[in-house]
């Protein structure tokens, strides 16, 4: 966002933040940018109908009715079956839930769904142990 000095307060009270290498005005929320729609310029328009694109795909996915394998004494929460089944739709997905929220159990559904030859997973050594123990579950 490009905008006066007098203009900075209203900006930053919004919620946006300076990127002083850019020289920007940038928010990564957003419901924030589009408080600022009726000003914006046509390539920041273009941005925010491509993530509200985005954010609309992945609401679709719970109304899913897509089979996920899970054991017999477990079930996902219906936005853990949402993520899995938006996951395995789209080629390339982040899962950034809250710590929590069962971002494992996600992408193991993600796994057990799409059943690859071979699976890779970074992560932290101290989480290891904890990987195994989802994945044999």
């Amino acid at each position: 966002m490009i905008c006066s000095f007098q203009e900075k307060d209203t900006v930053k009270e919004a919620g946006f933040r300076w990127d002083a290498v850019n020289k920007r005005w940038f928010t990564p929320v957003a419901s924030i940018a589009e408080t600022f729609k009726d000003v914006a310029n046509e390539t920041a328009i273009k941005a925010l109908e491509t993530v509200g694109e985005k954010i609309e795909m992945s609401r679709s996915a719970s109304v899913s009715e897509m089979q996920i394998p899970v054991p017999e004494d477990k079930n996902y929460f219906p936005y853990q079956h949402a993520g899995i089944t938006y996951a395995c739709q789209n080629e390339s997905t982040l899962i950034g839930d809250e710590m929590g929220l069962g971002k494992t159990i996600q992408a193991i559904g993600v796994i057990n769904a799409s059943k690859p030859e071979t699976v890779l997973i970074i992560c932290p050594a101290t989480l290891k142990l904890n990987w195994k123990k989802e994945l044999q579950r």
